[in-house]
């Protein structure tokens, strides 16, 4: 959640950028599709330390989902039915498996309208 002149988050747009003009899709996509990746990386990363920072590091990671869906459990299925029906996933969710899921989804869109050439 860095602002994009600090270094770290140079190198990680850099690297996304260098690795998207290596593929198929056109030059003028490439800083879109670039900034897209990165905004992923980045956010699912903030909401994964998240609870760290808003219920305090003493709170496990377990804990604080456990907080969370009990929470959800409470609000008005009319009002949330998705969120209400999902405490079970909330709890025991796989953070590398949700995150790679993600990515995978939109990485497989953009392979789906990249040019299957190589680049000259």
């Amino acid at each position: 959640m860095s602002p994009p002149t600090l270094v770290n988050a140079l190198r990680l747009l850099d690297r996304i950028g260098t690795l998207v003009a290596g593929t198929g899709l056109p030059a003028e996509r490439h800083f879109t599709v670039s900034t897209a990746i990165s905004y992923y990386v980045t956010g699912v990363s903030a909401q994964i330390v998240a609870p760290r920072i808003t219920a305090g590091a003493t709170t496990s990671r377990d804990a604080f989902l456990n907080q969370t869906a009990e929470h959800w459990e409470e609000l008005n299925p009319a009002d949330y039915p998705f969120l209400t029906r999902i405490t079970a996933e909330l709890r025991d969710h796989d953070d590398r498996d949700q995150f790679t899921t993600g990515l995978d989804l939109l990485l497989d869109g953009l392979n789906a309208t990249a040019d299957p050439r190589p680049p000259a």
